[in-house]
Formats: C-alpha cells, structure tokens, sequence
C-alpha cells in the first residue's frame, strides 16, 4: 500500500514537472483563451466543479465571467458557452473550427474508434456518414414510415396509465417515458420488442454503458497518468463492456443477415444500414464498424 501511495506521488510530480516545462516561456504573450477561474496548478478546476448540478454551478459563474468562458480539467482546457447568440457564433458561423471531437477514454472502443457519428473526426467519412442518415435514416419519407410504431407505442403507454389510474395506483411516470422510448428506439432500429432484448439484458448492460461514458478518466484529463484507469479496473470494465455491446449488435446483424427471416420483420434502420453496405451506395464504403457504431448512438 505504501509503495503504491509513493509511486503515485511520484507520477503526480513528475507530471507537474513536465506541466512546468513545456509551459510556454513567453510571458508577453496574450492570451486569446476565454476569462474564467484560475484554478489550481496540476487540477485545474477539478477541485471546484459541481457534478450533481453543472447547471447551477455553471451559470453562477457565466454571472462573473460571461457567457464565453475557458475551465481547466487537468490539462484539458474547455470553453464553455452560455448564450443562444455566442453558440450560434460558435457552431454555425465558426462550424469548421470546432469540428473534430476529442478522444475519450470511455468513449473510444464504443465509438468503434470515431466510427460513428457523433465522436468521428471532421474527414470525408463522417461527412458521408452524416448525408446517410439526413438522406436516407432520418428522411421524411423514413421518419413517417415509422409513425404507426409511435402511434402503437404511444397508446399502449397511455392505456397502461388509464389503467393504473382507474385503480388508484402509483404511476412512475420516469419509468413510462423511458419504456416508451426504448420500445420506439428497438422497434424502430432492429425489429424487436423491447421486452424480447430485456431479456438479453439489454437494459441492464445500456444503463453500465452509460455510466461508463460519465465516469472520470485519468487518461481524459492527465495523458501521462493514464495508466491509472487500467490500475483501478476502469479498461477493463470497458473492455467487458463493449465486448458485450459488441455481440449484441453482431447477433442482431446476423439475425437481419438471415435469408430466412419474414419478410414482414423487414423494414427497420438496421435492415436500411445493411442494404446500403450491399449496395455501396456511400462514396465512403460502409464498414460493420460504421453500423455498429451508428446503432450505438
């Protein structure tokens, strides 16, 4: 235990060691980073940020500092919006420049390596990708052919409600909206009832997947002490994680595979995905990856 303690206090040091030295020398050098608290050397504002209400904690110091400030989690800096006007000065007039997504311990392996959509690099991939799902995944034509599904999905949740009502029983309503949701979202994208993939443990293993994608990472905020996240389990819980993901979607590719498979069962995004694949309809070749990562969004 002792030998641990000083072997971690010794890469702290030698990671405030490296912090002080590739620290620029230039002290006439302006800044063209955003006001916001100093924070602590190594930490930066770690020590201060509130986890449980970010909102609140956020907005009393958009208060002080304006609605366009910079926070230091480690050594990562982030710049935090907080104005309708500021974020559309950012994500549309400025799109280009803040187009590439950082590379998340967490995030990484169940992105498929930046495979996906929401955490791929700005390149020609994800351009292609994002025209694949305005074009053909979420369509109008596609989106509306989905409506008898909400409109089923909807009533079933509302009669579930009048029932309960009509016995006096408590309703979560939480629990209803989450139900709703994720019996549109499996009806939807592969073809399945909700109830059939809880039995996979779907819920369960999406519930440890989220939690996974909110957890602290050495590695996200301190490069050079990354190795702690494999000392405390968190790779490998990963690593267990998306292998299970991972096999989850295989089997539900293999099973829209099957030449056997009713045609009435046809029809949903993963059935689009995978004629998209066959076709080569992408500039881009789709690649199981790409699927995978997509339905993982």
């Amino acid at each position: 235990m002792i030998i641990a303690i000083s072997f971690l206090l010794l890469s702290f040091s030698t990671f405030f060691l490296f912090n002080l030295l590739l620290k620029p020398k230039n002290p006439n050098k302006i800044s063209r980073l955003p006001p916001g608290p100093k924070g602590l050397p190594l930490i930066g504002n770690l020590h201060e940020f509130d986890p449980v209400h970010p909102h609140v904690y956020l907005r009393e110091l958009a208060k002080k500092y304006g609605p366009l400030m910079r926070m230091k989690f480690g050594s990562t800096n982030a710049i935090v919006i907080s104005s309708a006007r500021v974020a559309k000065l950012a994500f549309k007039d400025n799109d280009l420049a803040i187009a590439n997504r950082p590379t998340l311990v967490g995030l990484e392996k169940h992105s498929y390596n930046g495979n996906d959509i929401t955490f791929s690099k700005y390149n020609e991939t994800w351009r292609e990708l994002r025209k694949l799902s305005v074009v053909h995944l979420f369509s109008v034509k596609q989106v509306a052919s989905f409506y008898p599904i909400r409109r089923d999905q909807v009533s079933r949740i509302i009669k579930d409600i009048i029932n309960k009502s009509a016995k006096s029983e408590v309703i979560n309503l939480s629990r209803a909206i989450f139900l709703l949701v994720n019996r549109i979202i499996c009806r939807a994208g592969f073809g399945k009832n909700y109830e059939e993939l809880e039995e996979r443990r779907f819920d369960k293993v999406f519930k440890e997947t989220q939690e996974i994608a909110g957890a602290f990472y050495f590695g996200d905020h301190f490069p050079l002490l990354g190795w702690i996240d494999k000392l405390n389990g968190m790779k490998s819980r990963i690593d267990k994680n998306f292998r299970t993901l991972d096999d989850f979607y295989q089997g539900l590719i293999d099973e829209h595979l099957d030449p056997n498979r009713p045609e009435s069962k046809r029809g949903d995004i993963l059935d689009l995905l995978i004629k998209l694949k066959q076709d080569q309809a992408a500039a881009v070749p789709l690649k199981w990856e790409n699927i995978k990562g997509i339905l993982m969004v």
